[in-house]
C-alpha cells in the first residue's frame, strides 16, 4: 500500500510542478493504444507477456497479461524511437503491481524513462546500461573479476538482466 501512494504522491508531484502531465498522459492512454505500431513491436511484445512474472498470477490471467499489454503497447505509441526493449516488461508489471490502473502504469512509466533517466537503458545504442555494465566492472575487485571473466563470466551476463528489469526478473518482487 506504502508503495501505491509513493507512486501517485510522484505522479501528483509531477504535475504540480510543471513536468508533462501526468494526467495528460492518462487522457492520452486511449489515443496512445489506438496507434498503429509495427508488427515487429507487437510481436517481441506479445512474445514477453508470458514470460513476465510468470508465477505472479494476476499477469498469468488473459485480463492481467491485457493490462501489461496495454501499457507496453501504449508506451511504445508514446516514443516510437525506443518502442518496445526487452526489460521493460517487468519494469510495467511492477508499475502495475503497485498502480492496478494501465493509465497510471504508463504514467508512471514515462516519467521514469524521460525524467529518470531509464530511457538510455533502452535505445538502440543502450548507452546507459554500457556505462553502467562498465561500471560494475570496476566495482569489483579486481581478482574476483579476473577471476569472473578467466571463467567467461563478464558483467552483460549477470547485470544487464539485473539493470534493465530494476532487479525485478531475478530476484524477489520485494526486492525492486
Amino acid at each position: 500500500k506504502f508503495r501505491t501512494e509513493l507512486w501517485l504522491s510522484a505522479l501528483h508531484t509531477r504535475n504540480s510542478v510543471g513536468g508533462a502531465s501526468a494526467i495528460s498522459m492518462k487522457d492520452k492512454f486511449e489515443s496512445l493504444l489506438a496507434q498503429e505500431l509495427p508488427q515487429e513491436v507487437i510481436a517481441d511484445i506479445e512474445k514477453d507477456l508470458g514470460r513476465t512474472f510468470p508465477n505472479y498470477l494476476r499477469f498469468c490471467s488473459p485480463e492481467g497479461q491485457q493490462e501489461l499489454r496495454s501499457v507496453l503497447r501504449a508506451y511504445a505509441a508514446h516514443d516510437p524511437e525506443v518502442a518496445y526493449c526487452q526489460g521493460m516488461n517487468f519494469i510495467a508489471g511492477i508499475l502495475l503491481m503497485f498502480l492496478h490502473n494501465p493509465a497510471d502504469a504508463l504514467a508512471a512509466l514515462v516519467l521514469l524513462m524521460e525524467e529518470r533517466g531509464l530511457r538510455k537503458f533502452y535505445v538502440r545504442s543502450l548507452s546507459l546500461l554500457q556505462v553502467q555494465l562498465w561500471q560494475l566492472g570496476k566495482l569489483m575487485s579486481p581478482k574476483l573479476c579476473q577471476h569472473f571473466e578467466a571463467c567467461g563470466v563478464v558483467p552483460v551476463l549477470y547485470g544487464a538482466p539485473w539493470l534493465m528489469t530494476a532487479y525485478s526478473a531475478d530476484f524477489p518482487i520485494s526486492f525492486s
